[in-house]
């Protein structure tokens, strides 16, 4: 589709595609599927063994770059929407813990086994994600501002 959307720019069409990382903030998202249950539960679980990493982007950064993009790049340009490192899941459930009040308590559940409840959600749980928005940054000027995934699932918007 993405191929699709950047051969419009043949037709006179200033198509542009924007990949956002995981998106996060105002409570929702990934994130919250972590940091919700956990209230009840009192641990946070997760699948695989954890090492695995995600990028995230804030939802309010996100929509700072979409802006950006309309005002300002060119005919079929691609960038990547991702702000900060790529943390392994296991941190980010740890924090998600510590914000939902379950004092950093996690547990991983193995991709077989929760394949069984969640099927293939499951594998796209445990990719390995490393993406960069430096291109956006250079030729937007984006320059994200909020506070990382794991300050905001400590201490922001999922403690609600």
């Amino acid at each position: 589709i993405e191929q699709e959307v950047l051969g419009y720019k043949s037709r006179g069409v200033r198509a542009i595609v924007i990949r956002p990382a995981l998106v996060y903030g105002r409570g929702g998202s990934v994130p919250a599927m972590l940091s919700k249950p956990a209230r009840a539960a009192g641990t946070v679980h997760y699948v695989g063994d954890g090492q695995n990493r995600w990028p995230f982007v804030n939802v309010d950064d996100l929509a700072q770059l979409y802006v950006l993009a309309l005002e300002k790049a060119a005919a079929g340009s691609l960038y990547f929407a991702s702000h900060g490192p790529s943390y392994r899941v296991a941190e980010v459930a740890e924090a998600a813990s510590i914000g939902a009040g379950a004092k950093g308590k996690t547990q991983g559940t193995p991709l077989e086994e929760a394949r069984k409840t969640m099927g293939a959600f499951a594998d796209a749980l445990v990719l390995d994600q490393q993406v960069s928005g430096e291109k956006a940054k250079k030729e937007l000027g984006w320059s994200p501002r909020a506070a990382s995934v794991l300050e905001d699932l400590k201490t922001g918007s999922y403690t609600k």
